[in-house]
C-alpha cells in the first residue's frame, strides 16, 4: 500500500503510476492533511482490513505521524519513497524533514527516486533501493495530435510550491525580445504579481491557465510544440516526461535526468549547461523556434528514448515492489 499527501503533486503522481502500472500496490491519495480528517480515518480503517506487508509514505509530511504511531511488531513494514535529490532537498528546505527520515526507527528503509542519492553516505545511514520514476505511455507514437496554425508554443509549466527551483526569472529574460513569433502558455506562474508585471513590461506574450486538474492539463500539452524547464536541480523531472512521452522537445538544464541517456546531437539541441545564463537559453530556444522540421524530428527521437527507458525503468520498480510484497 501507498499514502501520499497531494500537496506532494510529482510524488503522488509517481505512486498512482506505480500502482497502476504494477498492479502490485494500492495506492491513496490524502487531500486532507488534518490527522483526524475523514480521509486520514478511513486510511487507517483501510489498512487495518487488507494488512499490507509494506507501506510506503511519499516524501515526508506531519499528516504521517499519527499512521508512524500505529508501528508496531508484526504489522506492517513503513518506508519513505524520498523523490528529491540533494540539491532539491536543500533549495526546497527539506532538509530537516530528510534527517527526520533517516534517524527515524519506525521507518524501516527509505527509497530513492534519484539515482546518485542512493550511492551516496547518507543513503547508507538506513536500508535504500532505488525506485525510479515510472510513466504511464498513454499516448502512442502514431497517435500525436497534429498543431493548428498560428504562433509557437512555449510552455512553462510547474508545481507552485517548486517555482523557486524551477529557474522562471532566467527563462522569462531569455524569452523577452526573441525575432520568432510565440505565446508562452504557464499554470499559475502570472498569478504571483512579481512574475506578473515582469511578463508585461517585458512584452511577453502568455496565456496562464492556472493550476489544472490532470485532464485539464493534457488538453494542455496537446497545444504545446516546446517545452522550457530549466531547474537548477532534478531528481527526475515529471514535466519533462510529460512532454517527451507526446514527442514534445524541452530546452532543459543540465541538471534535468530525464535526457541523460539522450543521444549527444539531441542533448546538444537541447541542454543548456549554465542554467543561469539567460543568453545561452535564449540562443537555444531561437535556434529551435527557427528550425519547426528540425525540432519534430527532435522531439519524435527523444520520444522512441524516453520510451525505451521507461519500460526499463518499469522492470526495476516491478522487481522492487514483489520483494517489498
Amino acid at each position: 500500500m501507498s499514502l501520499c499527501v497531494t500537496g506532494f503533486p510529482g510524488t503522488n503522481r509517481t505512486l498512482t503510476t506505480l500502482a497502476q502500472l504494477s498492479g502490485l500496490v494500492r495506492h491513496l491519495s490524502l487531500a486532507d492533511e488534518r490527522p483526524s480528517s475523514r480521509q486520514a480515518r478511513f486510511a487507517m480503517a483501510y489498512l487495518d482490513a487488507i494488512r499490507p506487508r509494506t507501506v510506503i509514505l511519499g516524501g515526508w509530511s506531519d499528516h504521517y505521524e499519527p499512521f508512524l504511531q500505529r508501528a508496531r511488531r508484526g504489522g506492517p513494514r513503513w518506508v519513505v519513497y524520498w523523490t528529491s535529490s540533494a540539491g532539491q532537498t536543500d533549495i526546497g528546505g527539506e532538509i530537516e524533514k530528510y534527517v527526520r527520515v533517516v534517524a527515524d526507527r519506525r521507518i524501516a528503509a527509505v527509497l530513492y527516486a534519484d539515482a546518485k542519492l542512493v550511492r551516496s553516505p547518507a543513503a547508507q545511514l538506513k536500508p535504500s533501493a532505488l525506485l525510479p520514476v515510472c510513466a504511464l505511455p498513454v499516448v502512442p507514437p502514431s497517435a500525436q495530435p497534429t498543431r493548428r496554425s498560428g504562433p509557437t508554443v512555449i510552455s512553462l509549466f510547474c508545481s507552485p510550491r517548486e517555482m523557486i527551483r524551477k529557474n522562471p526569472l532566467n527563462a522569462l529574460l531569455a524569452l523577452a525580445g526573441l525575432d520568432h513569433e510565440y505565446v508562452l502558455h504557464l499554470n499559475g506562474l502570472s498569478r504571483h504579481a512579481p512574475y506578473r508585471r515582469l511578463l508585461r513590461r517585458l512584452g511577453i506574450p502568455y496565456r496562464d491557465f492556472g493550476w489544472m486538474a490532470r485532464d485539464a492539463y493534457e488538453r494542455a500539452l496537446a497545444d504545446v510544440d516546446l517545452g522550457l524547464q530549466v531547474s537548477f536541480a532534478e531528481s527526475h523531472n515529471q514535466v519533462t516526461a510529460d512532454h517527451l512521452l507526446r514527442g514534445i522537445p524541452v530546452v532543459v538544464s543540465e541538471m534535468v535526468p530525464v535526457l541523460a541517456t539522450a543521444a549527444p546531437p539531441l542533448r546538444a539541441a537541447l541542454v543548456v549547461a549554465n542554467p543561469d545564463d539567460h543568453l545561452a537559453l535564449r540562443a537555444t530556444i531561437g535556434r529551435l523556434l527557427a528550425r519547426p522540421h528540425m525540432r519534430r524530428r527532435v522531439g519524435a527521437a527523444l520520444q522512441r528514448q524516453f520510451l525505451i527507458d521507461n519500460a526499463a525503468h518499469i522492470r526495476i520498480a516491478t522487481r522492487l515492489l514483489r520483494r517489498l510484497a
